[in-house]
C-alpha cells in the first residue's frame, strides 16, 4: 500500500513548505486512505468523505461529513497556521484552506486524455500529472 511521504525541499530554499509525495494512480491514494483514522476525531471517515492533508499526509473527516469543514480547518490551524492543502477523495479536487475560507482547486490527477474528472463522475483511471502537481506545488 503507498504511503504519502514528503518530498525533501533543495537546500537554498528550506524555510518553504513542501508538499507530499503522491501515489502515481488515483486509486493507490484512496485505497491508502482508507486505513487512515481522523486526525482529530480518531473515528474512520466514510470512504469517499476524506481529506487528505498534503502538507503532512494526515487525513481528517471531509467537508461534506457531519462535521462539515470544521475539522479542515482546525487542521489546517495545527499544521499549517491556518492554512493547508487537502485533497478530497470524494472528487479528487484539492481543498484549500485559508484562515476561515475554503476554495477548490483542480485535481492533480487526469484521465488519459489529460482531462480532469472532478466528481470521479466517467469512472476512468486517474494518474498523476506531474506538471500539474509541481505547478500546485510552485503555487504553494
Amino acid at each position: 500500500m503507498p504511503k504519502l511521504s514528503r518530498q525533501t525541499a533543495p537546500e537554498s530554499d528550506s524555510t518553504r513548505s513542501v508538499l507530499r509525495a503522491l501515489p502515481p494512480t488515483f486509486e493507490g491514494l484512496f485505497h491508502a486512505s482508507l486505513a487512515l483514522p481522523c486526525a482529530l476525531c480518531a473515528a474512520k471517515p466514510p470512504s469517499r468523505s476524506r481529506a487528505l492533508c498534503l502538507s503532512c499526509g494526515a487525513c481528517v473527516c471531509g467537508p461534506d461529513t457531519p462535521h462539515g469543514p470544521r475539522a479542515c480547518l482546525a487542521h489546517a490551524r495545527e499544521c499549517g497556521g491556518g492554512t493547508a492543502l487537502f485533497l478530497l477523495t470524494n472528487s479528487s479536487g484539492v481543498l484549500l484552506v485559508r484562515d476561515r475560507r475554503l476554495m477548490l482547486l483542480s485535481s492533480p490527477y487526469r484521465d488519459a486524455h489529460g482531462e480532469v474528472d472532478l466528481g470521479l463522475l466517467r469512472g476512468k483511471p486517474l494518474t498523476l500529472a506531474p506538471a500539474e502537481y509541481a505547478a500546485l506545488t510552485r503555487q504553494w
